[in-house]
């Protein structure tokens, strides 16, 4: 069961299990650092910036809710380019 602050409302959730993949080669880590509005349901403002540290960046899978089933590097440098475009507006 998700923690209540995350659920989905997924009704229908199925697992995948793929045995003998070696470690690291076919996962992305998502996910620990959700993006919002509001601090105490998400780690992240809508430009990457930790709400609790505003010259912290996180722009790599972290901040990303899941991933589909190709390669998010463009994302990632998407993300980026965006938090450091932000950042060099600021300064």
């Amino acid at each position: 069961m998700l923690n209540s602050q995350y659920q989905t409302g997924f009704k229908t959730i199925a697992t995948y299990d793929r045995p003998k993949i070696h470690l690291g080669l076919g996962i992305h880590e998502m996910g620990t650092t959700g993006m919002g509005k509001d601090s105490k349901t998400s780690v992240l403002n809508k430009n990457n910036q930790l709400h609790a540290c505003k010259n912290v960046f996180v722009t790599d899978g972290a901040a990303m809710a899941s991933s589909s089933c190709v390669n998010p590097s463009l994302t990632y440098m998407a993300l980026t380019a965006r938090a450091v475009d932000f950042a060099v507006a600021e300064i």
